[in-house]
Parts: C-alpha cells; sequence; structure tokens
C-alpha cells in the first residue's frame, strides 16, 4: 500500500548550517605554511589527519563566527616522534 511504501522511505536530508561549512584552504599565510612545512620535510597531524579546518589554522584566519576582526597566527601542529598520527580523530 501507498502507505507503507511511504512509513519506510527515508527521512528527507536537512541541509546543515553556514556556520558548520568550511571554506577551502587558500590564501597567502596557508600557502607559505604549506611551503615551509614541505620544504623542512615535517609531517603534520593536520594533513595526516585530514583536518577539515587546516584553512583556518594554517591561513590564520579567525574561526567561524568570531567577529573580533583581530589577527591570528597561522599555526600547524608538528609530529615529533614520526609521521603517523594515532589520535584516531573522526573527521
Amino acid at each position: 500500500s501507498a502507505s507503507a511504501a511511504s512509513a519506510s522511505a527515508a527521512p528527507a536530508r536537512q541541509r546543515k548550517p553556514a556556520w558548520l561549512k568550511v571554506e577551502g584552504a587558500t590564501g597567502e599565510n596557508y600557502e607559505r605554511l604549506r611551503g615551509t612545512v614541505r620544504n623542512l620535510g615535517l609531517a603534520t597531524v593536520c594533513e595526516e589527519a585530514r583536518c577539515p579546518n587546516i584553512g583556518e589554522c594554517w591561513g590564520g584566519k579567525a574561526a567561524k563566527g568570531d567577529a573580533s576582526n583581530e589577527a591570528h597566527t597561522a599555526t600547524a601542529t608538528i609530529m615529533i616522534m614520526g609521521d603517523t598520527c594515532t589520535r584516531g580523530c573522526r573527521f
């Protein structure tokens, strides 16, 4: 019956809120830090974990919702005991 078919249908997916979406990793600070990490042969947690927030950290951008307009420092988390992250982040 039609009512049985509609009851078993998957619910409609809702769109994610705008504050949850992350812009792509770009910008002068990001490119400079990425180049430095590559040139020095460093391994980062950011890349190993495929962190979706890498553009904010490496680019020195304010996090979504931060309206302070303050300058932010570009940061990267360097792994000093190898190139494999074992944190198990669920990105």
